[in-house]
């Protein structure tokens, strides 16, 4: 297995929430006398595991002090939170301040909010919005790091990736190849090639899927790929649907229904009947084979040596897509937040 010996350290991203006082007026924002966009003029943050943050933006500018309070209500768990407003002059408007913090509902990845001004006459205009969190529900979710780290201006997406000692290998959306980044180093692009999805790392080779349908072994010393495999038989609408390294051998699932096991040379070692059916990704850790299912949010686990499935488990974030196990840790992507996130693979014991 893949061992981690470095982490990066930065600190994660979130949610907030917020409601008001009853007996007060609504009023529709689009109706707005002036500052019509008010509503939108919030930043909004997951500042721990638990918590989450609503505050301002640097344009939330008034033609008057005419908000006096903002509630912050949590649809989730019931919880209100408010502060008075409070506002510094710039470019000859006010500019309202404010802070608010509460708990996340840690029970799901969607926390529901609303967020209030009320106004001098006790008349108030509200916005109602989510935010996907990537705490739920395991309790020691962290982050890695986010894409911006180490992605380039031309691949700033994430398709796949792994993690080898100080390393991240991983491979963009789009018609361009697997890219390599070394801590406190530079991105550099290591093989190029213009289609696939997925890939695989170790300390001496990266697998990658080229087109869906073959395997290209990059060897590292070397810089440069030294053995080629097709998978998939030409002419058959089948597509490699993940790969992963485990125990040395390379295991490819496609959606034809098949794990292929290959040695590190690419010879063709057995294969599993996998009834993978709207599955991609692939992970392996303990015998159990990880993919996932994007349209239910679910993680699939599938016991190799019994040829069968287990329980599903939830999406540690709203929008997980690719998923490694390496060194005892199950490391995700979220698409939308753009990060790589990871928690203890102990945790899925106590679901």
């Amino acid at each position: 297995m893949n061992k981690i010996k470095t982490y990066l350290s930065l600190g994660l991203i979130a949610a907030t929430f917020y409601a008001c006082d009853s007996g007060t007026t609504a009023i529709s924002p689009g109706n707005l006398p002036e500052d019509a966009n008010i509503y939108k003029q919030i930043l909004t943050s997951q500042i721990s595991n638990n918590t989450f943050q609503v505050s301002n933006t640097e344009n939330l500018l008034l033609n008057s002090r005419k908000v006096t309070k903002i509630v912050l209500e949590n649809k989730n768990t019931g919880e209100v939170k408010s502060t008075q407003a409070d506002y510094k002059t710039k470019d000859g408007k006010y500019l309202l301040q404010f802070s608010l913090s509460e708990k996340l509902d840690t029970t799901s990845s969607l926390n529901n909010f609303t967020v209030k001004y009320i106004f001098s006459n006790n008349s108030f205009t509200f916005i109602d919005s989510s935010l996907p969190t990537y705490k739920y529900p395991y309790p020691s979710t962290e982050l890695y790091t986010k894409w911006d780290n180490f992605t380039t201006s031309l691949n700033k997406d994430v398709q796949d990736f792994d993690l080898v000692n100080n390393k991240i290998y991983y491979h963009p959306y789009g018609p361009v190849g697997l890219f390599q980044y070394t801590r406190t180093k530079s991105t550099n692009l290591i093989f190029d090639y213009s289609s696939g999805n997925y890939i695989s790392a170790t300390e001496k080779f990266v697998f990658c899927d080229v087109r869906n349908n073959f395997i290209y072994r990059y060897n590292i010393a070397k810089k440069k790929t030294d053995i080629s495999k097709l998978v998939i038989p030409n002419g058959s609408n089948n597509m490699i649907s993940g790969v992963d390294t485990y125990n040395n051998k390379l295991y490819v699932s496609t959606d034809g229904g098949k794990i292929y096991i290959y040695d590190f040379d690419l010879n063709l070692q057995n294969s599993i009947d996998y009834n993978n059916t709207g599955m991609y990704y692939l992970t392996i850790d303990n015998n159990i084979a990880y993919s996932i299912k994007y349209k239910e949010k679910i993680i699939t686990r599938f016991n190799l040596t019994t040829n069968s499935f287990l329980n599903s488990i939830p999406f540690p974030s709203h929008d997980t897509e690719a998923i490694k196990i390496r060194d005892d840790k199950f490391f995700f992507t979220d698409y939308t937040k753009k990060i790589i996130g990871y928690f203890d693979i102990s945790d899925i014991d106590n679901l």
